[in-house]
């Protein structure tokens, strides 16, 4: 995990008005952008129940809102960002994840698991000695606080693919000069 990458260290009460972080450094570790709510397991938004698989916290990304964490990497080196997420409004979601100057779009449309999360992994090439990781809600809805709820953040060094006889190299995986991108959704081993 990335440092408080499952939020269970919460920020002070005098930093927030109800469940909504207010200041862009309230969350250890973390720095915030936009409407940021605190969630804690079994809170309750309207009818519906806020449940947190692991763990007790977990962070929901408003209108237009982020979180971002900077960090060391290995400059050219690949690595894995994965985390859970959970919609909580009826319309189709996305998160922005990047590491300046990439990105990927992970859409949170559809939940394939029991308990109403699911795991994303974007991969990246690190650009630089020191990245900055970097998730964005990039909806604007009437409800500044319908948007995903993110836990779980956890970034991996990974190893470089080795090309081999008789097997399919690259297969569904993108090298190139822009770098490499894969998506992993849960549903894709369950099917």
């Amino acid at each position: 995990l990335l440092p408080n990458g499952d939020f269970e260290e919460r920020p002070k009460s005098s930093l927030m008005r109800g469940t909504e972080v207010m200041g862009h450094d309230s969350i250890p570790h973390w720095e915030t952008g936009g409407f940021v709510e605190y969630i804690t397991s079994g809170q309750r938004q309207g009818d519906m129940l806020l449940l947190v698989p692991e763990g007790g916290h977990a962070v929901r990304l408003g209108n237009n809102a982020y979180i971002k964490h900077k960090m060391g990497a290995v400059k050219g080196q690949s690595y894995s960002i994965t985390l859970t997420a959970s919609r909580t409004c009826a319309q189709a979601e996305q998160l922005y994840v990047s590491v300046p100057p990439g990105h990927g779009i992970l859409p949170i449309q559809t939940v394939y698991s029991s308990n109403g999360w699911d795991s994303y992994a974007w991969a990246f090439v690190a650009p630089s000695d020191e990245i900055e990781v970097i998730i964005h809600n990039p909806d604007s809805e009437d409800d500044k606080a319908c948007g995903p709820i993110i836990d779980r953040v956890a970034m991996k060094q990974l190893a470089p693919p080795r090309a081999r006889r008789g097997i399919c190299f690259n297969n569904s995986i993108h090298l190139g000069h822009f770098g490499w991108v894969l998506y992993i959704s849960l549903y894709n081993f369950i099917a």
